[in-house]
């Protein structure tokens, strides 16, 4: 075993690789029956850290110096840079007035603050930007377009945004990954994937990563994801005093110990009128108060350090790991205290908490698709349902809906289609038509809007989801279309009754416009008006669905 003091432990780390594998390090592996003796390869070398901010760093510096090398273990994806671009992106793509998002954007891309500023600094009264600063932001929007029409298939989405700047890593994949497999099949929205990627980034959610393993790499893992395995090279870099161990305390929202009892890690405070949530310094100051048990720390060291069949090299400084380990001539030796020269702390027997009242439990908020509270169309199987507008009904089939409707999303996005496309789903002439009106009259649209309805009354807590087929809207009034591609009138109570539940969203977006509601009937090429139905009707409807 070598120990090494360093107060860089990733640089070491990555001289220690170079030098095991120069030619002149001997392992001894197994090859078919027998055991032969070979110069040691980068496939015999695990750096096994502590934390997956260090086995990030590590991967980091060996790509840097050109090593072959792949990551596994639970990582903090969310806090890569991989993941702190995406999430900029899709703030942008979210929102283009959000600052914070295509600010981000350009920080990225290399841009000054100077030049952010001039970009997308708030103008006075009769400035304008810079022509070089305009054309620079109409490739923005040109790809935040381009995005916004991916952002039904988050897989693509994300891959695109990763191509703008040609990564595709160990990282690049695991986002790819856990994002699509939590939106596949769910009502996820593009503002839920970015809070899922603020929240890991906040709460340093870890998620797995395994890259893919070449013929001759270095393999970087957490410590964790190391039990049960064997290599005949170990490197364990910062072991640092604050790293390892661990200084970071228990950050789950509730903990459990014989003496403290069960506590509640959050509070519920008062500031100017408004209710916070913030951490509770109650609990901190109890947990503060009560001796480090470091024993698990020492059982995972000892799994680092077995993994090792031949050599083991420890990199650290300052660390409670480390006194005693190093010999003299490498560092200071250990501090040494005598036998009685610290009095032993007195303590009394512990006393268990009272156990807490328990408040009698709310009734979960239950999270339902818009199209669950609407009935089955009498005579069919088909519920009314976007995308595919019961076109199943009229012979198109769910294909041929959903493409109506991204022809339409299209071109209320102000992308033009072709002739091809006009005569191949005539109802896309007929809602370029309508588009083109709504703009004559000076309204501002946006279309395949994601919304949520609160329904909390009588005893009832849920949340209906669904998307808006386009909104339109100016000082006064908001208008609500939804895009219908089926003939049959039979469906027309229950599209208003869809619709509806969008019109309310709208109007707790916009107080004080009048909302109005349309179906555009596109098979027809008849539009109907109607008023929208009330709370009261809505929530009775979701009442009797949901029993």
């Amino acid at each position: 075993m070598e120990y090494a003091v360093s107060g860089d432990s990733g640089k070491e780390t990555v001289e220690r690789i170079i030098g095991y594998t120069n030619g002149s390090t001997m392992v001894r592996v197994r090859q078919g029956k027998t055991r032969i003796l070979r110069p040691a390869s980068y496939r015999d070398i695990a750096v096994l850290c502590r934390t997956s901010s260090g086995c990030r760093e590590v991967y980091r510096m060996c790509r840097e110096r050109g090593i072959p090398a792949f990551l596994q273990g639970e990582m903090e994806i969310m806090s890569t840079e991989e993941g702190k671009i995406l999430l900029a992106w899709l703030r942008y793509i979210n929102d283009p007035e959000d600052r914070w998002g295509i600010g981000a954007v350009l920080t990225f891309d290399g841009y000054s603050a100077r030049d952010i500023t001039s970009m997308i600094g708030r103008l006075g009264e009769g400035e304008t930007r810079s022509p070089e600063a305009a054309e620079a932001m109409a490739g923005y929007r040109d790809k935040r377009r381009m995005l916004l029409g991916k952002r039904r298939r988050i897989t693509d989405l994300i891959s695109a945004v990763f191509s703008f700047y040609g990564l595709n890593n160990d990282m690049t994949q695991a986002l790819t990954t856990v994002i699509s497999r939590s939106h596949e099949g769910s009502l996820m929205t593009i503002s839920d994937v970015i809070g899922l990627i603020e929240d890991g980034i906040k709460n340093g959610t870890t998620y797995p990563v395994d890259g893919v393993q070449g013929e001759d790499a270095v393999t970087i893992q957490t410590m964790h994801k190391s039990k049960g395995l064997e290599y005949p090279i170990v490197i364990i870099p910062y072991v640092n005093r604050g790293t390892f161990p661990s200084t970071r305390g228990d950050d789950s929202m509730f903990t459990y110990s014989p003496l403290l009892g069960i506590r509640c890690g959050r509070c519920i405070e008062e500031s100017n009128g408004s209710m916070l949530i913030e951490d509770s310094w109650k609990t901190f100051l109890m947990k503060k108060c009560q001796t480090k048990d470091y024993g698990e720390e020492r059982r995972l060291f000892f799994v680092a350090v077995s993994r090792a069949m031949q050599y083991v090299t420890v990199i650290g400084s300052n660390s409670k790991f480390l006194e005693g380990m190093i010999g003299s001539g490498t560092a200071t030796a250990a501090r040494s205290v005598k036998e009685g020269s610290v009095p032993a702390p007195v303590r009394g027997p512990p006393v268990p908490a009272e156990m807490p009242a328990v408040p009698e439990m709310r009734q979960r908020r239950l999270i339902v698709p818009v199209h669950d509270i609407l009935r089955t169309v009498a005579g069919t199987d088909v519920p009314a349902s976007d995308g595919a507008d019961g076109a199943k009904k009229s012979g198109g089939g769910m294909a041929y809906g959903t493409a109506v409707h991204k022809y339409i999303e299209m071109m209320a996005d102000g992308l033009e289609v072709g002739q091809d496309v006009f005569e191949k789903y005539p109802e896309t002439a007929a809602a370029r038509k309508i588009i083109d009106g709504i703009k004559s009259r000076g309204m501002e649209i946006q279309a395949e809007i994601d919304c949520s309805l609160p329904l909390d009354s009588q005893g009832m807590r849920a949340t209906l989801m669904g998307t808006m087929d386009l909104i339109a809207f100016d000082g006064q009034t908001v208008e609500v279309h939804d895009w219908k591609s089926d003939a049959g009138a039979g469906s027309a109570g229950e599209y208003r009754m869809q619709v509806s539940v969008y019109a309310h969203v709208a109007e707790s977006v916009y107080p004080g416009h009048r909302v109005k509601c349309f179906i555009q009937w596109l098979a027809q090429g008849r539009t109907e008006e109607f008023d929208p139905l009330s709370m009261e009707a809505i929530a009775e409807r979701a009442r009797e669905m949901l029993r």
